[in-house]
């Protein structure tokens, strides 16, 4: 299956796509793709994928290939190299170090 920037080859089913082999131009792979929720016309999906992957892109040829027009609306990026979110410090936290730090 051909989708701009990104060919994917396996089988997709509503609720999982297992794929064989997922590669990029760019050299972006695709790890792993799981629709998450499907609440029409919005559709939730999770990606992991490496650098070089135009997630814009592949939301626009999905909706191309379904005959459909299709945006994001958001994208939460969770995971880049090491850095995870679930050890991302929270604003406030971080706002009141600061603050310590300049106070003191």
């Amino acid at each position: 299956m051909q989708f701009g920037k990104t060919t994917i080859t396996g089988v997709f089913s509503e609720q999982k796509s297992q794929t064989k082999s997922v590669t990029a131009q760019g050299g972006g792979t695709i790890q792993d793709f799981e629709i998450t929720k499907i609440n029409l016309p919005n559709i939730e999906f999770r990606v992991l994928c490496s650098t070089g992957t135009y997630i814009r892109s592949l939301v626009h040829d999905f909706g191309q290939a379904l005959g459909v027009g299709a945006y994001m609306s958001g994208l939460r990026r969770t995971k880049i190299g090491t850095f995870n979110v679930e050890d991302a410090i929270q604003w406030e936290a971080l706002e009141k170090e600061i603050n310590a730090l300049l106070e003191g």
